[in-house]
């Protein structure tokens, strides 16, 4: 790639009641964007932190099979899980307390025959690439990354 491109990603919202957010994406269906009943919330989707979670794990794997193809790397099955911890006082207004995560866990557990050498190459190239991880880390994010090969 010798040009620098740029591509324009957008999402469009509406608060819907209180802190119920609906978000429609391209021309997909809507959805919601909310806080729990016990902050506040009417618990009509997952807050904006938990979405941000689940983008990072489909944003690794989606990446991940991305690099699997240039590298001929197979594999039967991809699972995630991912947590994060945050001081909520942050975004609560609390001066010095940090408002995002100060914590991340990402753990992937990849189905494959191929070898470990070459399961590393991937694993490293993943995370050299996914963008998400990265503005974690460019962020002073502490991210653990644990692969496991099955």
């Amino acid at each position: 790639m010798s040009e620098n491109t740029l591509v324009t990603l957008t999402a469009n919202g509406k608060q819907e009641t209180g802190t119920t957010n609906s978000v429609t994406i391209r021309d997909f269906d809507p959805f919601y964007i909310d806080e729990r009943k016990e902050i506040g919330g009417n618990n009509e989707g997952p807050n904006p932190l938990e979405y941000f979670l689940g983008a990072l794990g489909s944003c690794t794997s989606v990446i991940a099979t991305m690099i699997a193809k240039e590298q001929d790397f197979t594999f039967t099955n991809l699972e995630f899980s991912v947590a994060g911890d945050l001081d909520p006082r942050g975004y609560k207004g609390v001066e010095g307390v940090q408002t995002y995560y100060q914590s991340v866990i990402v753990t992937v557990v990849v189905e494959t025959e191929e070898s470990d050498e070459a399961f590393e190459t991937l694993t490293k190239a993943v995370e050299k690439r996914c963008p998400l991880y990265n503005l974690l880390e460019d962020a002073g994010v502490q991210v653990t990354s644990n692969w496991t090969k099955k």
